[in-house]
């Protein structure tokens, strides 16, 4: 894959829904790398992963991208769209379709050339350990085999960005290492964002953590914040993250 430093940047970005405040005043940059996004349930992770896939608009603030700002024009989030790979919570494929044709169908929507789609997915489901699943059907794959031809679906075309949200949920530990080596060696050539409820997968994988608290940031660590031992770093995530919980539950009363 070539160089892709995508540069992302919120600036006081704010969404409500129905009344009700997601995220607050978030500003924030990100770059090549590995960024993990922790917090508890209801923190706003999901939204500021839609926001930045395209399909939740700001209800405040203003989000540049490399290809431009994102919610000014139709022609720049189309560019943004077709640069970006995208694993949502939880997604739903059709069963009965062929592993590849589900990722000849992401090349297009990423506008790879029809003459070059076939030969790209089976790079991206070569790099995603998949390539012997080409002919099975979605239906047919167990869950670590689906999440790996999802994660190909997403990276097909040589995305310059990625966002992966909670993409190692229902996965057996053996699946969840290989599946954590492949983001973190993509990471080397791209912008990728994931969040996560387990900790000790962020310690292992990411070069930045961010921990969001009632829609805002309450913790970001990078450099040598990330350089000390891991029992060391787990227990000072699982306190940052415990902690916006507490605040939350004080908030409620």
């Amino acid at each position: 894959m070539q160089d892709n430093n995508y540069l992302i940047e919120l600036d006081r970005v704010s969404v409500r829904k129905r009344g009700q405040l997601i995220l607050s005043e978030l500003s924030l940059e990100m770059s090549q790398g590995l960024t993990a996004l922790l917090g508890r349930n209801g923190a706003g992770k999901t939204t500021l992963m839609r926001m930045l896939a395209g399909v939740q608009k700001p209800t405040s603030g203003s989000i540049k991208t490399s290809s431009g700002q994102l919610y000014n024009s139709s022609r720049v989030l189309n560019t943004h769209l077709s640069v970006m790979g995208w694993v949502p919570q939880g997604p739903g494929y059709p069963g009965g379709m062929r592993v590849d044709r589900l990722v000849e169908y992401a090349a297009w929507l990423k506008r790879v050339p029809a003459r070059a789609r076939h030969d790209a997915a089976l790079s991206a489901l070569e790099a995603c350990n998949a390539a012997e699943l080409s002919t099975r059907t979605i239906k047919s794959l167990s869950g670590g085999e689906r999440q790996r031809v999802i994660l190909a679906s997403a990276v097909v075309g040589d995305p310059q960005f990625l966002l992966l949200d909670e993409p190692t949920t229902g996965l057996d530990p053996a699946q969840r290492e290989s599946y954590l080596a492949m983001l973190k060696r993509l990471s080397q050539t791209t912008t990728v964002l994931y969040s996560s409820h387990l900790v000790d997968d962020v310690v292992r994988t990411a070069s930045r953590v961010l921990v969001l608290d009632r829609g805002r940031i309450s913790a970001d660590l990078a450099g040598a914040d990330l350089e000390v031992p891991a029992d060391q770093l787990g227990d000072t995530l699982r306190q940052a993250v415990i902690l916006s919980m507490d605040r939350n539950a004080a908030g409620s009363v």
